[in-house]
């Protein structure tokens, strides 16, 4: 990759752990350092061009992602033994996950304000696979309802209870992040935001951005998810004003999210992925739940 993309010789590399399908590495070169993004395999053979091309729009709208870098042949996407590959500037600063701490205040503010531009984008994708989506929530809860303690149980069925009477097609829809979580959002020693990661970006409600927001990337805050959605809602309205039906459907999605949370984890540690970033997401979500109990 060095050769590839003229990044002279590389002085070290190491492997980012968090996330759970593609492999990232941090490649520090003289005088600066890029991210490698190798996409899994397992993934749609044009995920890894759709993601180039939404960091691209999201750039132009004013997004704040790092730089994505073109190989020798002036392709953003590089293939190399069957795998492929994006290069991009590695973005100075540290993501939430890595500060243990949510954003507050001015950062969470600047959040905001790079989720309404995302949600500015006139872009309609292919849409990619997401199991996260709080509308498969339904076909993940039947997955790992075996892993569910009868109080989890409980909270997950309240939840359920909730979108079987919510009307759907009434809430506007855009191009959503859909993965706005502590690691995916870095935080630039001026203060500055980056949003990092778009292969999940698919056109959802713009309430489920939201939602996530406020149960997961906000997790740690004092406030009960329950008032940080809404502090969310309040946040995104002032920039782009939500309607009737999204300010109803407020906590039936808050709910939602903290449930995603919970079987999304449950559904790794199934799946062989167990460490601390799984058992957070189990944290998150079961606390989460409580939080609307």
């Amino acid at each position: 990759m060095a050769r590839e993309y003229s990044l002279g010789p590389v002085r070290e590399w190491s492997l980012l752990t968090t996330g759970y399908e593609d492999c990232n590495l941090r490649v520090d070169v003289d005088p600066f350092g890029v991210v490698v993004k190798v996409f899994a395999l397992a993934r749609p053979r044009w995920t890894a061009h759709r993601t180039a091309s939404l960091i691209t729009a999201a750039r132009d709208a004013g997004v704040r992602h790092p730089r994505l870098r073109a190989d020798a042949s002036g392709r953003l996407v590089h293939e190399y033994d069957r795998h492929q590959l994006m290069v991009m500037d590695l973005a100075p600063g540290r993501t939430f996950y890595d500060l243990g701490r949510p954003p507050a205040g001015a950062e969470l503010a600047a959040v905001v304000r790079q989720a309404a531009l995302i949600h500015s984008i006139d872009a309609h994708p292919e849409p990619v696979p997401d199991p996260w989506a709080i509308e498969n929530l339904v076909p993940l809860a039947a997955r790992v309802r075996d892993l569910l303690s009868a109080e989890q149980r409980r909270m997950v069925d309240t939840a359920i209870s909730g979108f079987t009477v919510l009307d759907l097609p009434a809430l506007p829809r855009a191009l959503i992040h859909a993965d706005l979580t502590a690691g995916n959002v870095l935080l630039g020693p001026d203060g500055s935001m980056s949003i990092l990661d778009f292969a999940l970006a698919n056109r959802w409600p713009r309430l489920q951005e939201i939602a996530v927001i406020g149960a997961s990337l906000l997790h740690g805050s004092v406030s009960p998810v329950p008032g940080r959605v809404r502090e969310v809602a309040s946040l995104y309205s002032s920039l782009s004003p939500l309607t009737s039906p999204e300010w109803d459907a407020l906590d039936t999605f808050g709910r939602g999210a903290a449930a995603m949370e919970l079987l999304g984890g449950l559904d790794q540690w199934r799946q062989g992925n167990r460490g601390d970033e799984t058992d957070a997401l189990v944290e998150i979500g079961t606390s989460g739940l409580r939080d609307y109990a």
